[in-house]
């Protein structure tokens, strides 16, 4: 079995952040990480010199030589042998890469790079499988039977792998910069263990066909992986630690959480009562109050939009105004028919401008047309509804009367700039009123969109629930409602809404009072409707406190999904035997179906009833003045926990002692129970 990391960047590129190598930090990461089996892989260049220095600073270590490429808007893994004659090709095909990678957005396309390469069976490709930049699926088919392993980016995702029986064959390695460590900072510990002796290019090739000879551990690398440099396990399940008081759980949680760099989520002791702490459940109520503003703010997106458009629109007044100067100058112009001279009878005197055509909705048709025909991700569905030359066709169409359209309009553009100054011109030489320019068609549907507007916003003014979803027994409703009164309305604001308020149920006279207000213009929106959140529990009541709390661990457990591991500190602290059996146990064993998740107890209703995949023991000592922390590990059904050096612990006895207080007390429980239950 080899450790390796097939994963490493020594040189800065374009394509990666600033960053100064350091030979010491890459032999500390080798040494200390215990890894057998490395590949130097920049973005785009191979620097034969500096390998071979490399190599000569890790005499123990198998050295790769090896370059990760930008392909197709994705990155794989090239690795070659390292003797002489494979060295000098793969030189030779890197210095044919290196030109064609200059800044961050460059790629490669595939047809380049196999006409570059010739042959890929010389070679073991490893592309970005479950990572980003993710090589297109589309360019891995491509390769053919030259890729069947793929670098995923975390612990999750190399067991969702495994699972899956389509995928590649998953490999997890550090991608790591090699330069000299912040203080604090620790090496990674993603790499993956192999089961090989004599370690070649075809012998990996061979290797990683098979998911059985991959792992995250040195055994069972299915279900364990690695995540200290002392050797240190835990299972991609569910994880026990036990300890008794500032023995060091919580330093040993803290450890593992900093071992993954922020992609944990860390739920500690207390956080849920103390409102202090950064992870309270203030803070969990704040992330909820955005769930909801975001659910809020889509559901009136479509109206939001609406406002915009109505405050483009004339006011009623203003086109009211404008009619009545109009007709005003039509009983003139009447009146004034013996005042008509040369000037005045002309057909261009009293002749209105034109209207330009309305492009946009054409505009739109094109654009909808334009996605038909390339979209890929459901380019199947809409093959077999509608025909691609047809959608060309149509395509070419819509695109040809465009281009008339605006070619027209640019016409009717410089004849009512003609037409103005003809006008002007023929005014100032005559006596006689001309009758001013009106668009009576844009009067009237400015009209309508002034009463739609109103019907608009009292159908969204109406009560009803617009978003539910539920988190084990509590239901999350999110409602709307008309505003109650101005005070119902103020939404933080420090000035007065009882004058805009009076016109609330004239929703567009409504509109032109908040114009008067300090309200932003993009806010306008949010005064039409209140938009309410509630909790509610299984017999359909707002919450009580205690519930409350409880909603929040529920549902921050559920968003652990988005993160690579769950780390759970004491939950005994926040809540009641009865919900830590029947929701909280049920809910950890579910998540550790997908991701590892720790949880740190003295309680036995997790500790004992949870029934966990592997457990850890921690206990603190005192060594010639200094503390030094060991951690036992082992199964559940282990006699023994051990520490990596091979101290060992029974788990009986520890088991006993955290969570029952030790045998005799237990017995003594177990003893008055029986009596209270005869």
């Amino acid at each position: 079995m080899k450790k390796v990391d097939l994963h490493i960047h020594t040189i800065s590129t374009v394509k990666d952040y600033p960053f100064n190598f350091e030979m010491d930090s890459l032999v500390k990461y080798v040494q200390s990480q215990k890894i057998d089996v490395i590949a130097i892989t920049n973005h785009n260049v191979f620097d034969r010199k500096q390998y071979e220095q490399i190599c000569s600073h890790l005499p123990s270590t198998l050295v790769l030589p090896g370059i990760e490429i930008d392909i197709d808007g994705g990155h794989a893994l090239f690795l070659s042998d390292k003797e002489p004659q494979a060295l000098y090709a793969f030189e030779a095909i890197c210095k044919q890469i290196a030109p064609l990678v200059n800044s961050q957005d460059d790629t490669i396309p595939f047809e380049q790079i196999e006409t570059i390469f010739k042959d890929f069976s010389d070679y073991l490709v490893i592309p970005h499988y479950d990572k980003e930049p993710k090589l297109p699926s589309d360019t891995i088919v491509k390769f053919g039977a030259n890729i069947f392993a793929g670098e995923v980016c975390s612990v999750k995702k190399f067991v969702t792998a495994l699972k899956n029986r389509n995928s590649l064959v998953p490999v997890l390695f550090s991608d790591f910069r090699v330069e000299t460590l912040p203080y604090g900072a620790v090496y990674p510990n993603r790499q993956t263990y192999i089961d090989i002796n004599d370690v070649t290019v075809n012998n990996l090739k061979l290797c990683l066909r098979d998911k059985a000879k991959v792992g995250l551990a040195p055994t069972d690398g299915h279900d364990l992986f690695q995540w200290s440099s002392s050797g240190l396990c835990l299972s991609t399940g569910l994880n026990i630690i036990l300890g008794k008081r500032s023995s060091g759980k919580t330093y040993t949680l803290n450890r593992i959480d900093k071992h993954f760099g922020g992609k944990a989520l860390y739920i500690r002791q207390f956080s849920l009562l103390n409102t202090k702490d950064p992870n309270s459940i203030e803070q969990f109520e704040q992330e909820d109050k955005i769930k909801q503003e975001r659910i809020a703010s889509e559901y009136l997106k479509p109206f939001k939009e609406i406002i915009e458009d109505i405050c483009q629109v004339p006011t009623m007044d203003s086109d009211m105004y404008m009619l009545e100067q109009y007709m005003k100058s039509l009983v003139k112009y009447a009146n004034e028919q013996h005042l008509n001279d040369v000037y005045s009878k002309t057909q261009m005197f009293n002749t209105p401008t034109f209207q330009s055509f309305e492009l946009d909705e054409l505009k739109n048709l094109i654009d909808s047309t334009e996605r038909l025909i390339t979209s890929k991700t459901y380019e199947k569905i809409i093959e077999d509804c509608l025909d691609k030359n047809a959608l060309k066709i149509l395509f070419c169409r819509l695109v040809e009367k465009y281009r008339q359209l605006y070619l027209d309009n640019l016409l009717i553009d410089d004849v009512n700039v003609a037409l103005v100054d003809i006008k002007r011109n023929l005014q100032m030489k005559s006596s006689a009123t001309r009758i001013p320019d009106i668009d009576l068609y844009a009067v009237l549907r400015n009209n309508r969109k002034r009463q739609r507007f109103n019907e608009v916003a009292h159908n969204l003014q109406k009560q009803r629930i617009i978003n539910q979803r539920s988190v084990s027994h509590f239901t999350v409703s999110t409602s709307t409602r008309p505003y109650f009164n101005a005070t119902d309305m103020k939404q933080g604001m420090q000035v007065s809404l009882v004058e805009v308020f009076n016109s609330y149920s004239n929703p567009y006279a409504f509109l032109q009072k908040l114009k008067g207000t300090a309200i932003e213009s993009t806010d306008y929106y949010k005064y039409f409707v209140k938009v309410e959140y509630k909790i509610l529990n299984s017999l359909g009541a707002e919450v009580s406190g205690g519930e409350r709390t409880e909603f929040n661990f529920l549902s921050k457990v559920k968003d652990a999904m988005t993160h690579d591991i769950l780390i759970i500190d004491e939950p005994e602290s926040s809540f009641d035997n009865i919900f830590l059996k029947e929701e909280v146990n049920t809910l950890i064993k579910e998540m550790s179906q997908t991701m590892p998740v720790i949880v740190s107890t003295h309680n036995s209703t997790i500790g004992g009833s949870i029934k966990p995949d592997y457990i850890l023991y921690t206990e603190k000592s005192v060594v010639d003045g200094y503390v030094v922390y060991k951690v036992y590990e082992g199964r559940p059904d282990s006699k023994l926990l051990k520490t990596p050096s091979g101290d060992s612990i029974n788990n009986y006895i520890i088991t006993m002692n955290s969570l029952e207080a030790g045998e005799a007390a237990y017995n003594n429980r177990k003893q008055g129970y029986d009596l209270l239950k005869n």
